[in-house]
This record gives structure tokens, sequence and C-alpha cells, in this order.
């Protein structure tokens, strides 16, 4: 079995950018995943300046989080210009 951990960031101009990483147990791709998750929060609670790295804080304001699993979180940007998806998904090989 592999793990893949993909992050998805699309905006409004039709721009996107996707990242995968690849591991062969579960506890390391969802370390990623919440690594890619808590990196998401900064960068945003940064780019807001706001003084605590908060998903709550950035809920009040900012995005709208559409899930946020144990395997997924999806966010969305209150004015509807940016997207981000943080998947990790089981792979069998063949």
């Amino acid at each position: 079995m592999i793990y893949l951990v993909s992050k998805i960031k699309c905006w409004s101009d039709e721009l996107a950018c996707k990242e995968d990483y690849a591991f062969k147990n579960l506890e390391d791709a969802l370390e990623k995943q919440e690594q890619l998750v808590d990196l998401y929060i900064c960068h945003l609670c940064d780019y807001y300046d706001l003084e605590e790295n908060s998903l709550e804080l950035l809920e009040e304001e900012y995005i709208t989080v559409v899930h946020n699993g144990p395997r997924l979180f999806v966010a969305l940007s209150f004015d509807g210009t940016e997207e981000v998806q943080i998947e990790l998904t089981e792979l069998e090989l063949l």
C-alpha cells in the first residue's frame, strides 16, 4: 500500500498548483497532511497579519472550511478567489 498526500490550490483566474507526496506508511502520510494544513493556516495568518495562528480566527473573517476530517481538508476564501484541498488517499500497487 502506498499513501499519497496531495495539496491542490486553485485561484479564480483559473490558475492552480498541485503538490504530491508518497509514503510507505500511514503515520508518515498523516503527519505530512497535518503539516501541510498547519503551513496553510500559518501562511494565511501571516498574510492577514493575525497575531495567533488559529483556524478559528481565519474562519471568522477570511475562509470557510468546507471539510476538516482525518484525511481531507478543504477551505474556500470568503471572496471566492482561492480554494485549497489537502487530501490523503491510499493507492494499491498491482
